[in-house]
Formats: C-alpha cells, sequence, structure tokens
C-alpha cells in the first residue's frame, strides 16, 4: 500500500480525476488533466493545469462531467413541400 506522503521537493500522488488523461510532470510540479471526449470541467474547459504547492499538497481538481451531444437534426427545422 503506497502512502499519500510529499517527498521533499515532490507532489504527492494527485487525485483519481474521473473520465480524463493526466500527464504528471514533477520537475514542474504540475499536472495536465485532459477530459476525454464528451466531458468537460464545469468551466467548460476540455483541459486545466493543476500544481502542486511546497509541501506536496494538489490544489482542488474538479471531475471531467459528461455533456450532452444533441444531433444536428434535432435543431434543422424540417420542410415540407408540397407540389401543386
Amino acid at each position: 500500500m503506497r502512502e499519500n506522503v510529499a517527498v521533499a521537493g515532490r507532489c504527492r500522488p494527485p487525485p483519481l480525476v474521473d473520465n480524463a488523461v493526466a500527464t504528471l510532470n514533477q520537475t514542474e510540479r504540475n499536472m495536465t488533466l485532459a477530459c476525454l471526449p464528451g466531458h468537460r470541467f464545469p468551466d467548460g474547459h476540455i483541459v486545466h493545469v493543476y500544481r502542486c504547492d511546497a509541501d506536496g499538497n494538489w490544489q482542488d481538481i474538479p471531475q471531467c462531467n459528461g455533456i450532452r451531444i444533441y444531433s444536428v437534426n434535432a435543431f434543422r427545422p424540417q420542410l415540407l413541400w408540397t407540389f401543386v
């Protein structure tokens, strides 16, 4: 079992974020999160970079939420032609 403790100059293991791909950069002490297709962060973005503080703690990281995808046809009015 791995403990969630910071090593001097390093970040703690980042929290798990559902529906996202994380790229961790220990040198820069940051993590880039990219939401999977069909998901967004609450602010509408799909990519964010988060940093850990001097104690190795990560700032609050939101989850990637699913979004509704509408068909273009749902917004296109239907035209009915009648020829006389």
